[in-house]
């Protein structure tokens, strides 16, 4: 869990004040399945720093990561 927390956080970077709660958030779930469902705000940070495709592409690297988690 700790592995897709830190791929999550590092992804995000250095966050804007809009994407601090998120950062927040990720931080301090619980488990796995809240890390799972906080993929699509991520993505949405994600295409708001870098544009849709390079977050896309993390956010595919980040949920391959669940593999083992979590049902997709």
């Amino acid at each position: 869990m700790d592995e897709i927390r830190t791929a999550m956080l590092v992804a995000l970077g250095d966050p804007a004040p809009p994407t601090i709660s998120l950062m927040l958030r990720i931080r301090h779930a619980l488990d796995t399945e809240r890390l799972w469902y906080l993929r699509p705000e991520l993505m949405q940070a994600l295409g708001w720093q870098h544009g849709e495709a390079r977050a896309a592409a993390e956010l595919a690297r980040i949920t391959a990561m669940f593999h083992h988690h979590h049902p997709t």
